[in-house]
């Protein structure tokens, strides 16, 4: 049985690009060598592919593959890759899709005024139901994106659109589900959100099949897990949401009666869904 090739070693998590726009969240570790090396040999790793490194300063890295290296495991040593990359200036990097669509290229300060929802198609009532308490509660209607788009259970690759969506948004609200965690491209949206965490706040919502015990994942116990039926974890969300977007806050009174409203509402859904 092959163990974990990398799990004594310091790994981070690093932004795969292709030419062609596809974008995936690649646990590994960045060597001294110009190499670097990682166990996910789904990933399609080709010559002039790079990788995407942020660091705690701010600053980000760039390093362009000039080999796959990749390794044939044997032993009880799994199958990886130790790619040889070359440190480039991101000015350096030549790609068919324009730069700014590219995740994590515009500039570390770019303004970010929008709330990503990701979500399972399978639970588009939840995610209306959160965007309809944040837009009755003071935050514009085109402020709030739900990722409910068609082939989003089909597909892995993050679309130009979507990119474009995280380089704006400064607050990912995650909605996880049996059927979350069975979706490739939700959990890729997950391993997104992951990457971004220092600038953006994920704000992980669980549905009652989900426990601390039973995430899995890039989001494990340092993320809170916060209820739609909890008081408390609905009025944290309201506060970073109208924080980050430096929202006008509504009357007490007001948040109060969407609070209620939202937990009704989420009450009714979940026991309907328990009947069917």
């Amino acid at each position: 049985m092959h163990k974990k090739l990398l799990s004594r070693f310091p790994t981070e998590k690093l932004i795969f690009h292709k030419p062609s726009g596809q974008t995936y969240v690649v646990e590994g570790l960045v060597g001294t060598n110009s190499a670097i090396m990682s166990e996910d040999v789904t990933i399609p790793i080709e010559p002039d592919d790079y990788f995407e490194r942020f660091i705690p300063n701010g600053i980000k890295e760039y390093f362009k593959v000039t080999d796959t290296g990749y390794i044939k495991g044997t032993s009880g040593i799994p199958d990886h890759y130790q790619t040889k990359v070359v440190k480039m200036k991101a000015d350096q990097l030549m790609f068919e899709s324009q730069s700014e669509d590219r995740i994590g290229y515009k500039e570390h300060n770019a303004k970010r005024n929008q709330i990503f929802i990701s979500h399972r198609t399978t639970d588009v009532p939840v995610a209306e139901m959160i965007k309809d308490f944040l837009v009755n509660t003071g935050i514009q209607n085109e402020k709030v994106f739900c990722s409910f788009l068609p082939g989003n259970d089909v597909n892995v690759k993050i679309s130009s659109g979507l990119k474009e969506r995280f380089n704006n948004c400064a607050v990912i609200i995650l909605i996880l589900s049996k059927d979350y965690y069975n979706s490739p491209y939700c959990l890729n949206e997950a391993g997104i959100a992951w990457y971004l965490d220092a600038e953006v706040v994920s704000i992980p919502i669980g549905l009652p099949e989900i426990d601390h015990s039973k995430k899995v994942g890039l989001f494990n116990n340092e993320y809170k897990l916060r209820r739609l039926d909890s008081e408390g974890d609905v009025s944290y969300m309201y506060d970073v949401v109208h924080e980050r977007l430096k929202s006008k806050n509504m009357k007490h009174s007001i948040i109060t009666q969407e609070i209620k409203k939202l937990a009704d509402r989420y009450a009714m859904y979940i026991a309907e869904k328990k009947i069917v």
